[in-house]
């Protein structure tokens, strides 16, 4: 049977999501993991900010070896871009935690805010992402 174009492009982009998935997930464990055991010793925003950091780096990491693999560029200037993109993730991420801790409905839900704000970031930084290293 032959298979044409648009199959093979539906097929590469739908384990591409599921490879962007996995290691986004193991991002945002690490993430998690340092917004929960950091959240009672400092402000919503600081937390969110440092630990979306670490959770970046590795993503990036993550994302450079097994997602997005085409390597044309150097390692360094895919890294600037895509930490430009990240921090811009990192800020929408930090400003919305401390936006829906302000309200009086989700003050107490540290962690149901942090759900929010990854679910609105994880597509934000994927459509980045996703130009980014279409750029490479």
């Amino acid at each position: 049977m032959r298979r044409g174009i648009r199959y093979w492009v539906n097929y590469f982009l739908k384990w591409q999501m599921v490879r962007y998935i996995i290691a986004s997930s193991l991002s945002l464990i690490l993430d998690v993991c340092i917004y929960t055991f950091t959240f009672s010793l400092f402000r919503p925003f600081l937390v969110q900010f440092v630990s979306s950091t670490f959770g970046m780096l590795l993503n990036f990491k993550l994302q450079h070896d097994f997602v997005f693999t085409e390597k044309r560029r150097k390692k360094s200037h895919l890294f600037m871009m895509s930490t430009a993109g990240s921090i811009g993730g990192i800020f929408i991420g930090s400003g919305l935690i401390e936006f829906l801790h302000s309200l009086s409905l989700m003050a107490g839900r540290p962690i149901w805010n942090k759900i929010i704000v990854v679910g609105v970031v994880f597509v934000y930084n994927y459509a980045t992402k996703k130009y980014i290293f279409s750029l490479a």
